[in-house]
């Protein structure tokens, strides 16, 4: 079972480890929760400086359901106020360590999309970040829970 372009994602590919019925569930599309929209978010903002539309308000009513349309229209993810504050303060930690804001700018390629053919299926993914001469290669993730065992 490919997802819907036909290729083997590697962010699919991780959810049979579970089983064939998580995998399947990966590939066929999931709804999307407030963990990961805040982790995309975090993403795009902290590696790319990609800001996300933000919603000072409830989300109801009709001025909700208007710039909700603006911005899904125009692409962009939609974040609540307090949750734009949340994810400025994830992305200032990894900039404000040493370590990492020098990886980071070590790391001048962002978002590289790749593919390639393993025995006759077309597979594809993506690096988050990787130095030119291809030294660092990473990936950077939000979680409430950063033990070893969640990252093999």
């Amino acid at each position: 079972m490919l997802a819907r372009d036909g290729k083997l994602h590697l962010s699919h590919l991780k959810h049979i480890e579970e089983s064939p019925l998580h995998y399947a569930h990966a590939v066929k599309g999931r709804e999307d929760t407030a963990a990961m929209l805040k982790g995309r978010v975090v993403h795009a903002w902290t590696l790319q400086e990609i800001k996300p539309a933000v919603w000072d308000g409830e989300k109801r009513g009709n001025a909700w359901k208007e710039y909700k349309a603006e911005a899904e229209n125009a692409g962009m993810d939609i974040i609540t106020a307090s949750e734009w504050d949340e994810v400025r303060r994830m992305a200032d930690a990894v900039h404000g360590d040493a370590f990492a804001r020098d990886v980071l700018t070590a790391c001048t390629e962002r978002e590289t999309a790749i593919e390639w053919d393993r025995c006759g299926v077309p597979c594809a993914g993506r690096i988050d970040f990787h130095a030119a001469d291809r030294s660092i290669l990473g990936d950077l993730k939000t979680t409430v829970c950063a033990a070893p065992r969640k990252f093999l």
